[in-house]
């Protein structure tokens, strides 16, 4: 039997009997998932120190002894290396002097906050725990390990695409928000939301440029106008006010977030966009779509031979 159809389904004691133990089961395997990534944080990252991480370990000791986020003369790799684990990592180094534990401790806070958009955006599509519980057991699944895997890019050492990540989820948790209950809670909530994607766009933008805005957030906001003008009637005039709100909190933070970059003049490959040349469009989009592949483990690692 299908576990997401369970939920649909009233009215019936044994029913209701199967969902209970179908969500203490997906809670008891998030459980486990989050206490292996918190125990792989605290106890193997001084263990697997890759190239990438050796040079973030390094960056946020040196910001620290400056104290500053802006080193005179610092050789910057891909991105200004802000929007990742290290924005958590820097105070806490200062309170532990423990680079380390402060990684760590910043990964968890990150792991935390995903956790909560992620369940959030799907209690609000779905209305289902069952639903919201499978999709956080699934998102959490080590699917690759190694430098620029998954596991390495969202939950430890650097997490360098834990916030980028986070930022369009928060913003469709927004947008889906049930905007016409008035409830204070409700709106409180909302506030905090935009609040929140406020200042992260606001560091992504000024550590990795416009990417996150125009690949992460632009898509959305493009299909909702769209969509509207197709069809005024479909939205109410509370959700249009919501999305308007994010939109326009996003698009400001990172205009200021690439304004301050370009004042300090802090400049890294990834802080620049380009539009492709057409000739180069189709191979990127090849690329993208075995990407989408690749990150989930799905294709061959070898090529057959001919």
């Amino acid at each position: 039997m299908n576990i997401l159809s369970i939920c649909k389904r009233d009215g019936n004691k044994d029913t209701d009997k199967r969902q209970t133990i179908i969500i203490y089961a997906l809670f008891t395997i998030w459980v486990i998932q989050f206490a292996f990534i918190c125990f792989a944080n605290l106890h193997w990252s001084s263990h697997v120190i890759d190239g990438d991480m050796a040079d973030l370990y390094g960056h946020v000791r040196e910001m620290w002894r400056n104290k500053t986020m802006f080193i005179s003369n610092w050789q910057y790799a891909t991105t200004l290396e802000l929007d990742c684990a290290s924005i958590l990592a820097l105070p806490l180094y200062g309170l532990t002097k423990d680079i380390f534990l402060s990684f760590a401790l910043s990964n968890i806070i990150i792991l935390i906050l995903w956790n909560l958009i992620v369940y959030r955006l799907v209690m609000n599509c779905s209305k289902s725990r069952i639903s919201a519980l499978l999709s956080a057991d699934l998102l959490m699944i080590p699917y690759g390990v190694g430098m620029l895997e998954y596991f390495n890019m969202l939950f430890f050492n650097g997490a360098q695409y834990g916030i980028k990540t986070l930022i369009p989820l928060i913003f469709l948790c927004i947008i889906t928000s049930d905007t016409e209950n008035q409830d204070k809670r409700n709106r409180i909530e909302i506030i905090i939301m935009l609040v929140l994607i406020g200042a992260l766009q606001f560091i992504t933008s000024l550590s990795s440029g416009m990417y996150v805005m125009i690949a992460g957030l632009v898509p959305i906001i493009l299909y909702l106008i769209i969509s509207w003008m197709n069809d005024h009637g479909r939205y109410s005039r509370q959700e249009i006010r919501t999305f308007s709100a994010a939109a326009l909190v996003t698009v400001i933070c990172s205009i200021l977030g690439k304004i301050i970059s370009n004042h300090f003049d802090v400049t890294a490959r990834g802080t620049s966009t380009g539009v492709t040349v057409f000739n180069n469009f189709l191979l990127n989009f090849q690329t993208v779509i075995a990407g989408l592949f690749e990150v989930l483990s799905c294709s061959p690692e070898t090529t057959t031979p001919k």
